[in-house]
């Protein structure tokens, strides 16, 4: 009789053993993917570097695939947030000597630095491309803000504080707002694929990124303003606050403020014409909810977001930016005459992919990955899409009577993306890179609903190939980013100059120290010149392509400097030891320089050495003007 109570309990124990399995073993898989890329970066900021980069990316995919692909919440938010915080915080862990590094940071940190200073800001303020960002300084604003209140210096809180503002406001934000549109396990797909979007910006300290936090926060005050229950004082509240967000972006960044201009008024239109096609179609076997009603109602708050956006950034533009507007004018005309005229009637710009846009710097396995992960995006997306035009009766949950407005996100996203792609040939690539962020707002959504489905049919074998396309998307569209350790496992061809194992101690010392003692009209040097002197300490540098090209190449200094290289009185030029063992990204020089090319200026009677380490080497011009 004993035996009885226990035999009949022991189903359901072995039901909740099981269930405290599936929850517990892919959050204890999650823990030792931490342990794992937590340990690769201690091993690099203590100078040990580890045998591959590969044990990186297979800690990341332990972060995040388990849980995702488990179907328990715990374990999927679990293995999502950690994989967030790792990719929101990936630059400042990959920072080798705690500094702030790359060429858009350092400039940025200039402008915020010198609004500090100067307790003022006003347009064109800053050198080189801190001028440029001097006309939206929302970002740098917020910095000084944040100094001012905490203490902190600017060269620290440029490390974490964009990485604070994304880890709060994109998983969260972005899983409340496209999880009303699919399924919970289909929203953790989503959101995974969006901290992995093969965007070279994505996880930099810019205005691009502290941007694209307050355009997602105004999309969804937007949404929640006509969709979620509560009254006229809260759709008053939301729109007022959806006006706060989207007069952030306006300031604060000029690329995303021009993609918003388009998002914002096209959702709408867009979703007038998805419903009268919706209404129309006979593949549609639920009309009525997928009628105006449905897409009317998720939409109609853009439509006073969108007018109001415009309102603001015209008047801004008028008012600050016009100057920046005019240039990206000329650089979007220069770039459709080198599209579509013959190359022989067009002069050269010198205009060149910089960073990993280059691709120059990509191993084979890594360009393997990069284009799988494209291909599995493209693939999944079209038989996303398809589902969504003619195979909706297989929908369930939400995603059936959202199916227009996952169709309305596509279509707006692909706009951007199409337009853009021919200029990946005109040495613009960097811009369909940054347009991936905005486009995958409405890629991933189509993308989650594919693995949704497959998921749904519970066999091994399709839990086993989710977690193989899944791992291969995360660390494809991960491998595109700047912040990752990947710069340290460069092969030895393609180590370039400004990497941020080269902005050493000796480095920003020498740019410190010449900022301190000397003013030069110019500084003359490489990519990593550039990064030291003129972003840390806002030095105005010669163009690389010329004078610096011609002058760092020539193998001997003859003749009148002034008029070969346009040196004047005062200049200096800037020598390092790695001007020999390494290549730069533009055509300042794609080998490394022999040693007698930087030797030459010590052999020159007009250049006297007015600084020197073991590191750089700081020559001032003399010769006549």
């Amino acid at each position: 009789m004993k035996g009885g109570p226990i035999a009949a309990d022991s189903g359901p124990a072995d039901s909740s053993a099981q269930g405290r399995l599936r929850y517990r073993l892919p959050v204890l898989i999650s823990l030792v993917g931490i342990f794992v890329v937590l340990s690769f970066h201690l091993a690099l900021r203590m100078a040990v570097r580890p045998p591959t980069l590969w044990i990186y990316w297979f800690g990341m995919v332990l972060v995040a695939v388990p849980g995702i692909l488990s179907g328990e919440r715990k374990a999927a938010v679990f293995g999502l947030g950690a994989f967030a915080f790792l990719q929101c915080f990936a630059y400042t862990l990959s920072s080798p000597y705690g500094f702030v590094y790359l060429r858009d940071p350092l400039y940025n940190l200039q402008l915020a630095t010198l609004v500090q200073t100067t307790q003022a800001w006003r347009p064109g303020m800053g050198a080189g491309q801190a001028f440029a960002y001097s006309f939206y300084p929302g970002s740098n604003l917020f910095h000084v803000a944040v100094a001012l209140a905490t203490g902190l210096p600017l060269s620290r809180l440029y490390l974490f504080v964009t990485g604070i503002l994304r880890f709060a406001v994109l998983p969260l934000g972005l899983a409340r707002m496209l999880g009303r549109f699919v399924k919970p396990q289909a929203t953790y797909v989503v959101v995974a694929i969006f901290l992995a979007t093969p965007s070279n910006l994505f996880d930099l300290p810019h205005q691009q990124e502290f941007a694209y936090v307050f355009l997602i926060l105004g999309l969804y005050a937007a949404i929640a303003s006509t969709t979620v229950p509560g009254g006229f004082r809260f759709a008053a509240a939301t729109q007022l606050a959806a006006l706060v967000f989207v007069a952030t972006v306006a300031v604060s960044h000029a690329f995303t403020s021009y993609v918003s201009l388009f998002m914002f008024p096209a959702m709408p239109v867009v979703g007038l014409i998805v419903e009268w096609w919706l209404l129309r179609s006979r593949h549609i076997p639920y009309r009525h909810l997928a009628s105006r009603g449905v897409i009317a109602q998720t939409f109609k708050g853009l439509r006073f977001t969108a007018v109001a956006f415009a309102g603001m950034f015209l008047s801004w533009s008028a008012l600050v930016s016009s100057p920046l507007e005019l240039a990206w004018l000329d650089y979007a005309s220069e770039s459709l005459e080198r599209l579509f005229l013959p190359h022989q009637f067009i002069a050269p710009t010198g205009s060149a992919p910089s960073g990993v846009a280059a691709g120059f710097s990509y191993t084979p396995d890594e360009l393997a990955i990069i284009g799988m992960s494209l291909l599995i995006l493209l693939l999944t997306t079209l038989v996303g899409v398809f589902i969504l035009w003619r195979r909706t009766d297989r929908l369930t949950g939400p995603a059936r009577p959202s199916a227009g407005i996952l169709l309305v996100l596509f279509v707006v996203a692909l706009v951007p993306m199409v337009a853009s792609a021919p200029l990946s040939v005109t040495g613009g690539l960097f811009i369909p890179l940054r347009i991936f962020e905005f486009s995958i707002f409405g890629f991933a959504p189509v993308v989650g609903l594919v693995f949704a489905l497959a998921l749904a049919r519970g066999r091994l074998r399709n839990l086993a190939l989710m977690a193989v396309v899944l791992s291969v998307l995360l660390v494809g569209g991960s491998l595109t980013q700047d912040g990752t350790p990947r710069y340290q496992f460069l092969p030895p061809g393609a180590v370039y100059s400004a990497i941020q194992t080269h902005l050493t101690t000796d480095m920003l010392r020498a740019a410190d120290w010449a900022k301190t003692h000397i003013d030069p009209p110019l500084v003359y040097g490489d990519e990593l010149v550039q990064d030291a002197f003129g972003g840390s300490a806002g030095f105005n540098i010669a163009p690389e392509h010329w004078p610096a090209f011609p002058l760092f190449n020539a193998s001997v200094l003859s003749g009148d400097l002034n008029f070969a290289y346009g040196l004047v009185p005062g200049d200096i030029v800037v020598t390092h030891v790695y001007m020999t063992r390494t290549v730069c990204f533009t055509a300042f020089r794609t080998t490394p320089l022999e040693p007698f090319k930087v030797e030459k200026f010590a052999q020159n009677s007009t250049f006297a050495i007015v600084y020197a380490d073991a590191t750089v080497t700081i020559y001032r011009w003399n010769g006549p003007a």
